[in-house]
């Protein structure tokens, strides 16, 4: 057990979620990131937004990639290749863009390797060849290993040691009982999205919206209206947050320079 104090800034590093439709954004805000200390981790498609500012990419190939991603951030110590275990050592941030593509990678990993897996050990090593990968193609048991796995994942990365922002996709969820149409994050499985949230600080919906002048703008809901799954731990960050990373965790670390 570790004894420390509310002001001790050990314990103030931040995990936040952007969620928002397809080409909202998400990633483009990333740009306001400082390029020195920051690494994007991201699948093979994305990253376009940000060519040609130098930022460090770890592309992501499949599943896999995202445990020997987590192990170099827990202990960069143990990195063989002195380069990258430079570039982890001095990251104050890691990007996960994006929880849709992991999404993916997650349900391919199910129905090509658990599933044959499973059904070798129950039929006497009798295969079952997936004819594609669909979420079609998930039963409830597979479901309920892909619930664990993402929000155990979801969770180890929010803990590391470092600040954690992951961007996803949104979802749309009917909430037949009051009515309405939820947004959450496009996430399979039935509780997954609801409990996704609850490992963030921060969970902010980016918004298309209009400013004073009527021009186009960008702008983050940082509280939930009971549509849009959003949240602010830290108190500090009014309705609509301009879409400034570093300006929004000066705030919330009540900071006047860059940590």
């Amino acid at each position: 057990m570790k004894i420390t104090n509310t002001n001790d800034e050990t314990i103030t590093t931040i995990s936040a979620l952007v969620v928002g439709e397809s080409g909202v954004g998400k990633t483009t805000s990333l740009r306001t990131l400082p390029t020195k200390s920051t690494i994007i981790a991201c699948s093979e498609r994305g990253a376009l937004p940000l060519r040609g500012l130098g930022y460090d990419l770890f592309r992501l190939e499949g599943w896999d990639d995202m445990a020997v991603l987590h192990e170099m951030f827990l202990k960069p110590d143990v990195i063989e290749n002195e380069t990258t275990r430079k570039l982890v050592e001095g990251c104050k941030l890691l990007v996960l863009d994006s929880l849709s593509d992991v999404d993916s990678m997650c349900v391919k990993h199910i129905l090509e390797v658990d599933r044959r897996r499973i059904v070798s050990e129950r039929t006497d090593d009798k295969r079952e060849t997936p004819k594609g990968i669909y979420a079609e193609q998930m039963t409830m048991e597979d479901w309920g290993l892909f619930g664990n796995r993402m929000l155990n994942l979801i969770s180890a990365f929010a803990h590391l040691p470092i600040h954690f922002i992951a961007t996803c996709v949104e979802g749309q969820k009917d909430d037949r009982a009051h009515d309405r149409i939820l947004r959450t994050v496009n996430i399979g499985g039935k509780m997954t999205p609801a409990n996704c949230p609850a490992y963030f600080d921060l969970v902010l919906n980016m918004l298309p919206m209009k400013d004073t002048e009527g021009n186009d703008v960008r702008r983050w809901q940082t509280f939930n209206d009971g549509e849009r799954m959003c949240k602010d731990s830290s108190g500090k960050l009014a309705p609509y947050e301009e879409c400034n990373w570093t300006k929004l965790f000066k705030k919330v670390r009540g900071t006047g320079a860059t940590k």
